[in-house]
């Protein structure tokens, strides 16, 4: 604590008068030297030397003893509490020594203080010697006082050349793998010139998904799991959701299936019906069914190629029912048909299944599918039926920054996330142009979208 020299003498002064300090109590006056800066080569510290309260002191000298193998002096001045007094300090007295001598007509502050304070520049690596020498002081009498001398090491580290990491980024969030299948995350570590691009992998449930130290997914069993990549340097992190589905096993067998999709509450989504692996029928009649709480049917467009495809008009009848009648083998592989789906605006994240299966309609007499030509013995066929998935999440599109607002910020980071940066962004949000992927093109659209023309964020 540091007051004006007047105020510690008029305090010093009333201690006294009430027989509170006596300086005889002070057996041996030992100096205290402390460090401040970072003690890494190529930096500065300061090295001061201080006196305990109630000394007495009104003048005195020491020597202040340094490593001049590992350091240099820049600056030596007197402490605060030595303001009005006389000081002289040397700070080329020796070669490895720095010299202050100090006088006056009063005692100085009660409270004790620093009295020197050098400023060193850090040359080389380790421990480097500090000590008083020589430290002598008087009371206002001239009286000597008692005093003995003080040491201490500073540990001088080498300068770290190495670029560190700021963070890491992963080509993926989101997979989902059948039973037995394989995937491969690709983990950047962010800067790309990082000295050390150590990463560690784990899974949050190895008995669901399991993860090499490459970054290699094995799919073990249905369920979900989140596989983590943890920086060596920092321990910066980031994760994938891996979830992995029933091993379905298809052999030559016709495959009727329905895409996945992203989308968010109260948009309008449009699910394509695939028919894939087919070896020729004549008769197909299916029905499909939904969450009619989240998702709701609107529309039904069957494939132009497809004049044989029958979908029922009536959206409302659940589960909803769609026909293919033939008078020959059909051998059509692809899209069947386009279902429109409205999502509810309430509707809170997470994924929605649609479903489909064979439907034998109220005629016992239909049958899964007809492979011969359909003047011959009918024979069925045995169709596979996969359903999909809606994950539905909430954000808005070109809102990287996740504040609600579509504004430059967005765009920087957007830019930023393009140029490497390791920034906490809506990954959701940077697909403006909703073709799947991130690129500069969607900065173009966003910074279009901002300035004023005609665009639409998906």
């Amino acid at each position: 604590m540091k007051k004006l020299l007047s105020v510690v003498i008029a305090i010093c002064m009333m201690l006294v008068a009430f027989g509170t300090v006596s300086y005889a109590d002070v057996n041996a006056i030992t100096p205290e030297i402390c460090v401040w800066g970072d003690t890494t080569v190529g930096n500065e510290i300061v090295v001061s030397v201080s006196i305990p309260a109630y000394t007495g002191a009104a003048g005195g000298s020491l020597n202040l003893v340094y490593d001049n193998t590992r350091m240099a002096v820049i600056d030596a001045t007197a402490g605060e509490i030595l303001g009005g007094y006389s000081v002289i300090v040397n700070k080329t007295y020796a070669a490895n020594k720095v010299r202050m001598t100090f006088s006056g007509s009063s005692v100085v502050s009660a409270y004790g203080g620093e009295i020197l304070n050098v400023t060193f520049a850090l040359l080389e690596a380790g421990s480097a010697e500090i000590s008083t020498e020589n430290m002598k002081l008087a009371d206002i009498n001239s009286t000597k006082l008692t005093c003995t001398n003080s040491d201490m090491s500073v540990a001088i580290i080498e300068e770290d050349t190495s670029v560190h990491v700021t963070g890491i980024r992963l080509n993926k969030t989101n997979i989902t793998l059948e039973q037995g299948d394989t995937a491969t995350l690709i983990a950047t570590v962010l800067p790309t010139n990082a000295t050390n691009k150590t990463v560690f992998w784990e899974s949050s449930d190895s008995s669901v998904a399991e993860v090499t130290e490459d970054g290699v997914i094995y799919a073990i069993n249905p369920g979900t799991a989140y596989i983590s990549v943890i920086t060596d340097d920092g321990g910066y992190t980031k994760g994938c959701t891996v979830i992995v589905t029933e091993q379905i096993i298809i052999y030559d067998n016709p495959t009727i299936s329905i895409s996945d999709i992203k989308t968010r509450p109260g948009k309008s989504i449009d699910v394509s019906v695939e028919l894939s692996n087919n070896t020729g029928f004549a008769n197909l009649v299916m029905q499909v069914g939904y969450d009619k709480d989240i998702l709701t049917l609107v529309g039904v467009e069957p494939n132009e190629s497809v004049t044989e495809f029958t979908p029922a008009e009536n959206y409302n009848v659940y589960p909803y029912n769609m026909a293919w009648n033939n008078t020959s083998n059909i051998t059509y592989n692809g899209s069947i048909a386009t279902l429109t789906f409205e999502v509810n605006e309430d509707t809170p994240d997470g994924n929605y299944s649609i479903w489909v299966e064979f439907y034998s309609g109220p005629d016992s007499n239909w049958q899964a599918g007809i492979n011969a030509n359909y003047d011959e013995d009918f024979e069925p066929v045995d169709f596979i039926y996969l359903g999909g998935t809606v994950n539905v999440k909430h954000y808005i599109p070109g809102d990287i920054c996740e504040d609600d607002i579509i504004d430059n910020k967005d765009a920087t980071y957007l830019l930023r996330y393009l140029a490497d940066w390791d920034i906490e962004v809506n990954e959701d949000a940077l697909d403006v142009d909703g073709n799947g992927t991130v690129d500069y093109m969607d900065a173009t659209i966003l910074l279009r979208y901002l300035a004023g023309w005609d665009v639409t964020l998906h």
